[in-house]
């Protein structure tokens, strides 16, 4: 029988920034979408903010580069998938 091992403290800490980081993102997620859908250049606007992050991106640490890299595409696929965006040109 497998003996359920309560989670340490620095497991419990982790464990909580990670959902404060998925909270803030699921807010920006909405700010974002709501902003976009009120203004005519919303899609113009969106592809902007993904070069320039995307930009930002590439400055990075090299060790944390690709993790960020996959983690915005991620973030910025969501976007479009909740607002109704099609995908950017150049991807499927």
């Amino acid at each position: 029988m497998d003996v359920m091992v309560p989670p340490s403290r620095d497991e419990i800490a982790f464990n909580e920034q990670r959902a404060d980081l998925e909270v803030f993102r699921v807010i920006l997620q909405v700010v974002l979408c709501r902003l976009f859908d009120n203004i005519e250049q919303g899609q113009a606007m969106l592809d902007d903010l993904e070069n320039e992050t995307t930009g930002a991106i590439h400055h990075a640490d090299e060790r944390m580069r690709q993790m960020m890299l996959v983690r915005s595409e991620s973030f910025f696929q969501s976007l479009r998938d909740a607002g109704g965006y099609p995908p950017r040109e150049g991807r499927n």
